[in-house]
């Protein structure tokens, strides 16, 4: 059987070029081509973790995905200078 992407609750499709238009907005356009495909494995796992964690129940897929989306990114970020600018 054939994998579907899209969000892990439903199933949904997501936008032309594998990404969340948050997500692709915030990324460099290189980083958005290249590492669209793992980012958004990334972003899919975290998100059905988010729902499992919260019983697994229909209806917050969006708000699981926005959530996931807003903590891999920020993984995604290099960490502060502690020295500053």
């Amino acid at each position: 059987m054939a994998r579907r992407r899209g969000s892990p609750a439903t199933g949904k499709a997501e936008p032309a070029g594998g990404l969340q238009p948050s997500a692709a907005k915030q990324m460099p356009a290189d980083t958005a081509e290249a590492g669209g495909t793992i980012l958004h494995s990334r972003i899919a796992a975290r998100a059905y973790a988010l729902s499992l964690a919260r019983g697994g129940q229909q209806g917050d897929d969006w708000a699981d995905w926005f959530q996931a989306e807003r903590e891999v990114l920020a993984e995604e970020r290099p960490a502060p200078d502690p020295d500053g600018p």
